[in-house]
């Protein structure tokens, strides 16, 4: 769906108008991100990643490194498809850069990141505690050297 400002406009118009195989993605999806460069596709799922190519029907591969993570997986947001963050439970925040992952640690494991946003070097991560009613927000500066 598109929304102008005044009125919502669907881009595609059912299953027909998009060929895909749902065998091809493994988990619940959490959120997806489109790189309007490439128009990839980059869809997680709480425990995979995939990306997926358009030629006349949509191929989706697992990207996911064998299932690096060990929790369930969130929110996505990205610069690019080479600059994709995740985020999910027990405060796990990943990046991934076209080729590889990488865990960005030193958080406690008791909460669950449920939004995050980044801008360039800048990334916001918002959740809630475990065991309390908490909520909290992260934010960081990435060393971009």
């Amino acid at each position: 769906m598109h929304y102008d400002g005044e009125t919502w406009e669907a881009l595609i118009n059912g299953p027909a108008d998009l060929d895909y195989n749902p065998n091809e993605i493994t988990g619940i999806i959490q959120g997806v991100y489109l790189d309007s460069e490439s128009n990839m596709l980059f869809v997680l799922t709480h425990i995979g990643f995939y990306q997926c190519e358009y030629n006349d029907e949509l191929i989706c591969e697992d990207i996911s490194d064998n299932h690096v993570w060990q929790s369930a997986m969130y929110s996505i947001e990205a610069n690019a498809q080479n600059d994709i963050f995740f985020g999910g439970a027990y405060f796990d925040i990943w990046h991934y850069n076209g080729s590889g992952f990488h865990l960005y640690d030193g958080f406690p494991n008791s909460g669950r990141i449920r939004s995050l946003d980044v801008k360039d070097d800048f990334v916001v991560c918002a959740g809630g505690y475990y065991s309390s009613n908490q909520l909290f927000v992260i934010r960081g500066y990435r060393n971009s050297q």
